[in-house]
């Protein structure tokens, strides 16, 4: 997987999530807000080798991190989570399917949001990585 291209991905989800979190709607504030944290996990990494295991952690560190600070801010509803984290994961899915890789074994990353104002899991999901696209 070229590293160019992988962090390129990034920086177009982390640009779709800023938008998304810039966006304001006030007309359910009778809903039940929370605050949430998101967690990208490369949970299955085939056979990518070490330094390629590390520069792709770092890259989901990278994500989680300017994820949480943007959901640091405020708090949202369950759908307004549901709807930033469907956001995300389909970027990835889209940046990685236009990402070349030599892959030999498929890998997989897990990504969930944690409601933190419940202590629960509230949306996961694990997303594959296919040999040689």
């Amino acid at each position: 997987m070229k590293i160019k291209t992988f962090m390129a991905m990034l920086a177009a989800a982390l640009l779709c999530v800023t938008s998304f979190s810039a966006c304001s709607d006030d007309d359910d504030d009778d809903s039940k807000r929370y605050t949430y944290e998101f967690s990208a996990e490369l949970t299955d990494p085939g056979d990518m080798t070490d330094d390629e295991i590390a520069v792709n952690e770092t890259a989901l560190f990278v994500l989680e991190e300017a994820q949480n600070k943007e959901l640091a801010k405020t708090a949202i509803t369950s759908e307004q989570a549901k709807l930033l984290f469907d956001t995300i994961v389909e970027n990835f899915k889209e940046g990685m399917e236009n990402t070349p890789n030599t892959l030999t074994k498929p890998v997989k990353v897990t990504f969930s949001m944690t409601n933190k104002s419940l202590g629960k899991v509230e949306f996961s999901e694990v997303v594959t990585i296919q040999p040689g696209k």
